[in-house]
């Protein structure tokens, strides 16, 4: 996490991204995070998420420089992003801005 912390506040820095991708950044970064709590499930990672956008090709200049994901690919309605493990799906539709699905990686018990 403070690595991922860190590249976007780097990034804001060399003017890569503006103060309001900085904080939607971090505000992800934040929701992302388990809480401690005894209900809480054991989360290992944010698999995916699906977000509902106005420009697909703006959208995903924002997710590559914001977030350093790859763009895995399009079609008329979606593109694909990807870092590893974790996939941004960005969906064309209204309302903009909804976050359609998304979904954790669970800790496997070993």
């Amino acid at each position: 996490m403070e690595h991922l912390i860190s590249s976007l506040v780097g990034r804001y820095e060399s003017g890569m991204l503006n103060r309001r991708e900085l904080i939607r950044g971090l505000g992800l970064l934040t929701a992302a995070q388990p809480s401690t709590g005894a209900d809480v499930i054991n989360v290992a990672s944010l698999n995916h998420v699906s977000v509902q956008v106005s420009d697909l090709e703006r959208s995903v200049a924002f997710y590559t420089r914001t977030f350093g994901l790859t763009h895995q690919g399009s079609d008329a309605t979606t593109a694909r992003l990807a870092s590893g493990k974790c996939h941004v799906s960005l969906l064309r539709g209204t309302p903009v801005g909804i976050i359609d699905h998304f979904s954790f990686g669970r800790r496997l018990h070993t």
